[in-house]
Order: C-alpha cells, then structure tokens, then sequence
C-alpha cells in the first residue's frame, strides 16, 4: 500500500511541475481511459450487488474489486508522469516493464544466496508472507521485493517473458544480452511458482507463429538452446558446492516436478500440486445456486477461500456464479478490445495481443487472476495505455 501512495505523490507533483494536470483530466475524462474507469467500477459495483442478493455480506471480493480499481487510478496518474516521448511510447513501456523484474530478478537471486540480505528485504515484506516463504518453502519462494509473493508475482513473471520475447521479436535481434535477460526474468518466477514456465512456453509459441523470417525463428531456437546450456554450466561452476546442493535436491526438483513426475512414470498423477489442482475441478461441489449467481461469499471466517478452493475458475463461479464469471470475462476482453482494432495493420502486435489474453486465461486455471488481481492487472493497463498513447488520434473511430 505504501508504495501506491508513494507513486501517486511522486506522479503528482511530476505533472504538477510538468504542467501537465490540465492535460491529464482531459486525457481521462474522454476516450478509452474513460471507458477503462467506466468498466472498472462498473465491475466494482456488480461485485457489491452480486454480494448482497445472496445475503452474504461478505465483502472481501469487493474489497479486492476496490483494490483493482485504485490500481487503474493509480496507472492513470502515474502513467502520465512518466514522460514518454522521442520514442514509441509502446516499446518503450515493455522495455521499462522488463528492466522493472530484471531488478527483483537480480534481489531475489542475491536473497537466496546471502541471508543477511534476505533479511533486510524480508523488513519490506507483509510479516505473514515473510514467515511463510521461511517457514514452508525451505528458501525457495518469497525472495522478491514485492506485495504479492508467489501466484501472482509468478504469473506477472510469466506475463514480463513473453513481453521481452515480444522485444526480441521486435527487434530482431537474438542477442546473448536479449536472452539472458529473458533467462533471468524466468529465474525470477522460479522464486514465486511454477507459473513462469508457462509463460515462457506461450512466448516460444508466439515466437513461432509471428510474421518474421523462418531463419530468425531457428537462429532464436539455436542461441537460446546453447545461451541456456552455457550459463547452466557456468552457474554451477562458480556456486559454492551447499547452494549447489540446494538448487539440485531442493529448487529443481520443485521446479520442474510435473515434467520429472511424468518422466519417470509416465503420468503426473504423483506430482501432488498438479494433481491437487485438477482434483479441485473434479471434486469440487458446486450448487444449482451457486452455478448461476454463486454464493457471495469469497472467504470463509477461518480465513481460507470459500470451500477451501483456490482454483481461478472455480473461485469465481462460487463467488458469483457463471452470469458473473461471463461478466468477468467480458470485461477484460472489453479492455483488450481498442487495443485490438487500433492495431489491425499489424500481425504480429495483433497477435502479441491475443498471445497474453490466452496467457491470461490459461493461468487463471490456476488461482484467481482474472479482473482482480491488482499486481497482474497493473501491468497489463501499463501495456495498453502505451497502445492509447500511441494511436490517441484515432480513439473516436475505434471507441464508437
């Protein structure tokens, strides 16, 4: 919460000194950041409505619906500050956005090597999640400088990869810098979940499928493959022998236990937070209520989600059922929407475009993402501002 505050007070006074509140309230009170506000509340206020119909009153969905909508408000004015001009506001913003987890990349790396340092980041964390990267995830998890320590932040992670996969795509360019810096980002989410691979997964898809020469896309294939084999072999090389250790019994094996699960017995039955999350959808019990308005309720008083399922769509569909989980949906197409059209003559934006909605999509199977996660979603409102301020001239066309 601190640091909301912080950037809004910095953001302020930058476009107080810039001249630029004039220029800012008119940005929001017309076009696609209107529409953005709109939406966003609008999804605030069916949260409130779906709660108390079934005479829940149980608001802390709401609360986080709140917190999404100040992450909006607070991308609205901080955006601005940031003063992008002499370059294409777009590219930039995925640059800042990669150089952004490059750096909690770098603190959470030297946090598991150096607990003296891990102790000074762990002062910055919420208490409660400090404790539990200590106390249940042996060093592994909760490295990173950061409100949101594990889902989140790893899906966030996943969603930088496949940005930077974008800038090499962009660029054209397969650089040792452009890959190690991609390597990183997903080192990054190893610290956070599992939730990293997928994102790097999607991006080598979207690679595969965008409009560039057939060449680039096995020269991308060749450097990362030999990149990744050789930083491999140089990490372990120069880590002291008990790190070593660690990341061979420990982080690999927690890392990739779906992949070495399957390997050694042909199913991933074994791989117990895999199987645990399709069990959920398997068993999970669901009434006719709840299927079409949900229940209300999105924490049970103990603390833990509804019925002790933390499954993205099925927290939403026990929250407000599939009429808002359809609501839901809609609006995070609705925000993607002028995005889309404004970049109708240009594949492979198009596609990036549609590349992280499914990424979206495909994660929140996972845990609860989709129009409610303030962490993830800031990101993405940063992206598509970028797209606003880059096509401002045509926001009439496309908006009617």
């Amino acid at each position: 919460g601190n640091s909301v505050y912080l950037a809004i007070f910095i953001a302020f006074f930058r476009l107080l000194y810039n001249g630029q509140i004039g220029k800012t309230w008119k940005d929001i009170k017309s076009g696609y950041i209107c529409h953005l506000i709109i939406w966003t509340s609008g999804l605030v206020l069916i949260g409130i409505i779906f709660t108390i119909i079934n005479g829940a009153f149980e608001f802390s969905r709401v609360i986080a619906l709140f917190s999404l909508f100040i992450g909006l408000i607070t991308t609205i004015i901080v955006y601005p500050s940031l003063n992008i001009i002499g370059e294409n506001p777009r590219q930039l913003m995925e640059k800042m956005l990669v150089y952004v987890f490059l750096i909690q990349s770098f603190i959470s790396i030297i946090s598991f090597v150096s607990p003296g340092f891990k102790n000074i980041i762990s002062n910055f964390q919420f208490p409660d999640d400090a404790n539990l990267a200590e106390e249940s995830y042996a060093g592994v998890r909760g490295l990173a400088l950061s409100g949101r320590l594990y889902f989140e932040f790893a899906a966030t992670c996943g969603l930088i990869t496949v940005f930077q996969i974008n800038r090499i795509v962009e660029e054209r360019k397969t650089t040792v810098n452009s890959i190690i810096s991609l390597l990183l980002i997903v080192i990054c989410g190893f610290f956070a979940g599992r939730t990293a691979l997928v994102g790097l997964a999607i991006g080598i898809a979207y690679i595969f499928l965008a409009k560039i020469s057939l060449k680039f896309k096995v020269r991308f294939a060749i450097r990362f493959g030999i990149i990744t084999t050789i930083l491999c072999a140089l990490i372990f090389i120069v880590i002291p022998s008990g790190i070593k250790e660690f990341i061979t019994e420990h982080l690999l094996p927690w890392v990739f236990d779906v992949f070495i699960k399957y390997f050694e017995t042909g199913s991933t039955e074994s791989s117990h937070s895999f199987n645990a999350l399709n069990e959920m959808y398997h068993d999970v019990k669901i009434s006719i209520h709840e299927w079409f308005i949900g229940s209300g309720v999105y924490m049970d008083p103990s603390g833990r989600y509804y019925g002790h399922v933390d499954a993205g769509y099925l927290r939403q569909i026990l929250y407000w059922g599939v009429i808002g989980s359809i609501i839901s949906f809609i609006y995070t197409i609705k925000i993607f929407e002028y995005p889309f059209k404004i970049s109708k003559s240009n594949w492979n934006q198009r596609l990036f475009i549609i590349t992280i909605l499914a990424y979206t999509f495909i994660v929140h199977y996972k845990g609860d993402l989709l129009s409610v996660s303030r962490f993830y979603y800031v990101v993405i409102y940063l992206y598509l501002l970028s797209i606003w301020q880059s096509n401002k001239g045509k926001e009439k066309q496309y908006l009617t």
